[in-house]
């Protein structure tokens, strides 16, 4: 039976505590930069939506709901990371949507924005991909929201 070295159990002790300390480190900067990057998604998602809303007034004003489907139609278009858009008038009603067949009728209720909140993100699950749902008042509220 052979006997291991002294410095034998102080090397492999050492690569031990190395490798820990490694895979912790990778761990805690993994987390770090998980939340940076979804932090940074939100900040540029509420921006866009704060400025379709703002495009999109003179439509709902004018309730030129063509304009207001090709204006959404063409932001979804141009940016990759928008999934759907659709506008909310006060009441509930769909005013325009981005969706290729009938509107999913859940996503009403899947996000809604409070009168003293500027926005409200809603973590949704769908077709097995994640996704922010933001919510953007149009004009405080009083001509809708903007998913």
């Amino acid at each position: 039976m052979r006997f291991i070295s002294l410095r034998t159990k102080f090397l492999i002790g050492t690569l031990g505590v190395i490798l820990f300390l490694g895979v912790l480190l990778i761990i805690l900067v993994q987390t770090i930069m998980t939340q940076r990057l979804e932090t940074e998604l939100q900040k540029r998602g509420v921006y866009i939506a704060k400025n379709i809303a703002s495009e999109s007034i003179d439509s709902i004003v004018t309730e030129n709901f063509l304009n207001l489907n090709l204006l959404i139609s063409e932001h979804k278009e141009i940016d990759e990371d928008i999934e759907y858009i659709f506008i909310l008038d006060e009441k509930g009603k769909v005013l325009a949507h981005t969706f290729e067949e009938k509107f999913p009728a859940p996503l009403k209720e899947a996000n809604s924005v409070k009168s003293e909140q500027a926005y409200n993100i809603q973590p949704l699950i769908m077709r097995e991909t994640h996704m922010l749902d933001i919510a953007y008042p149009i004009l405080k509220g009083e001509l809708g929201v903007l998913h």
